[in-house]
């Protein structure tokens, strides 16, 4: 079985087993997920913003679904934060944990600091999961706990704390937890 028909079965059995939507989120999401997306739509939004998406992420739209159920309050459509995507061909400027609460609040906030990423998932109160698309980063999964003066954070593998998450990963997770 490939990881992408794992996860749809894993989000079959979480479905079932929680049909009153108690797992965080899913009262917004529900387990569903939207149409997957054509190789060329996902083939023009590359173009557009000059960007060429992770594998696991690019494989997912097409195969799985082109957003909806997931962690938080599920995954984002692709190109959910538009005034960010100008960013993302610019390689991302972290290698690793970063926090500088001694910048104002505009510059703290700004998106040239997660320029190369993009928002995949909303966490609440004004968190966000993002997907690192551009840089040496480029496929992990990291933490924009700025809205809490948290900073960003790179996630770490749940079975390997010394490899970071990618989007599969990340995805495999949030189901194991939940029928866990």
């Amino acid at each position: 079985m490939s990881l992408l028909d794992e996860i749809k079965v894993k989000l079959a059995l979480l479905r079932g087993r929680d049909p009153q939507y108690r797992l965080f989120g899913a009262n917004v999401h529900r387990y569903r997920l939207s149409q997957t997306l054509s190789v060329a739509q996902v083939a023009a939004f590359e173009q557009e913003w000059q960007v060429r998406l992770p594998e696991g992420y690019r494989d997912f739209l097409l195969q799985v679904g082109g957003g909806g159920a997931g962690p938080y309050y599920g995954v984002l459509p692709l190109g959910y934060h538009k005034a960010a995507l100008s960013l993302l061909r610019e390689p991302f400027p972290h290698g690793g944990d970063w926090n500088e609460e001694h910048l104002s609040d505009d510059e703290y906030l700004d998106d040239s600091l997660t320029r190369g990423a993009m928002r995949i998932c909303n966490t609440g109160s004004g968190g966000y999961e993002l997907l690192v698309v551009t840089g040496a980063a480029r496929g992990t999964i990291w933490a924009d706990g700025r809205y809490a003066n948290q900073g960003l954070l790179a996630l770490p593998h749940s079975h390997n704390p010394l490899r970071r998450m990618d989007f599969l990963d990340w995805y495999l997770d949030w189901l194991e937890r939940g029928l866990a």
